[in-house]
């Protein structure tokens, strides 16, 4: 018993120290660039992003269309395909309803 309570908290400890550390370290640099970029339109009275160069404008938004949609999308898609393949195709003799649990 009091392994399973020791293993739970390594887990919460690794949650702590590395998993929300990183997050947040991963938030900044994908902001910064927005952020440090920003410049105020007075014609249209909202901030727009301002990039020196073109490039930097096209990269920004690629890497932001790749990281926030071009990889979750495919990911999401295959773990849910496993997920019901697994559910729906793949037959598990163990789990055998009986008769009474079919009616």
């Amino acid at each position: 018993m009091y392994q399973h309570v020791y293993k739970k908290r390594q887990e919460m400890l690794f949650a702590f120290q590395v998993i929300i550390p990183a997050s947040w370290i991963f938030a900044i640099i994908m902001e910064s660039p927005g952020f440090l970029s920003s410049d105020y339109n007075s014609i249209i009275s909202i901030c727009t992003l301002a990039f020196p160069e073109e490039w930097m404008g096209k990269a920004f938004s690629v890497v932001w269309f790749l990281v926030f949609g071009g990889l979750p999308i495919p990911l999401m898609a295959t773990f849910y395909s496993t997920v019901v393949y697994s559910l729906w195709f793949k037959r598990n003799d163990q789990n055998e309803i009986s008769y009474q649990q079919q009616v």
